[in-house]
C-alpha cells in the first residue's frame, strides 16, 4: 500500500474521545454516506499534515449518531486516546459514485460564483448543510456574504472544468 499525502485524501469522519477499555474510539462521521464506515476496511487517520497513520477497521458499530470504531492493533483506552482529534480519510477513488448532478462540497468549495451574464460575484466559501437543501455561502469581494439554495432555480450551472458555479442571488432573483 503506498502512502498517500494528506491533501489527496478525503476526510470521512473525526476520532472523537476512546470509549471503553479495549481500544474503541468514538468517531463523528464527515460524510454524507455515513453507512460507509460499514464497508471501509482501510482509513488514513491524520491532523491536517503530513504524516498519515494507515489504519484497519476491526469493528463497527453505531453509537449516539456516530460510530465505535475498534481499529487492528488499538487494544486499550489509552491506545485509542492517542486517536482523539485525528481524521480519518480515504483516498479519493474509493469514494461512494454519486449521480451525474451530485458533487462533493470540497469540489464546490472554492469555485468562483458568476452570474448568469458572467458577472463575477464572489467565490463559493462553504457548503452548508440544512434539511431542505443545501446552502452555497458566496463571500464577495467586498466581505458580504450571500447565502443560496442549491436548487437549480439559483444554481442553473456548476461546471467543474471551468471552476465556476452559476448562481443567482436570491435579492437578484425578480
Amino acid at each position: 500500500m503506498s502512502f498517500p499525502y494528506w491533501e489527496s485524501l478525503v476526510t470521512i469522519g473525526k476520532c472523537v474521545k476512546p470509549h471503553g477499555l479495549k481500544g474503541e474510539i468514538g468517531v463523528k462521521p464527515i460524510t454524507d454516506f455515513p453507512e460507509r464506515f460499514e464497508e471501509t476496511v482501510h482509513v488514513f487517520a491524520h491532523q491536517s499534515k503530513d504524516p498519515v497513520r494507515p489504519l484497519e477497521i476491526e469493528a463497527v458499530r453505531s453509537h449516539s449518531g456516530g460510530f465505535l470504531i475498534k481499529f487492528k492493533g488499538v487494544e486499550s483506552k489509552d491506545a485509542a486516546g492517542k486517536l482523539r482529534g485525528f481524521f480519518l480519510a480515504v483516498p479519493e477513488d474509493e469514494l461512494v459514485e454519486l449521480e451525474e448532478d451530485e458533487y462533493w462540497h470540497w469540489e464546490l468549495e472554492g469555485l468562483k460564483a458568476v452570474s448568469p451574464d458572467g458577472l463575477e460575484l464572489g467565490i463559493l466559501a462553504e457548503v452548508i448543510e440544512s434539511p431542505a437543501h443545501d446552502l452555497y455561502a458566496i463571500k464577495t469581494p467586498d466581505g458580504k456574504e450571500h447565502l443560496v439554495p442549491a436548487v437549480r432555480r439559483y444554481v442553473p450551472d456548476i461546471d467543474l472544468e471551468a471552476g465556476i458555479v452559476v448562481v443567482i442571488l436570491p435579492e437578484m432573483d425578480d
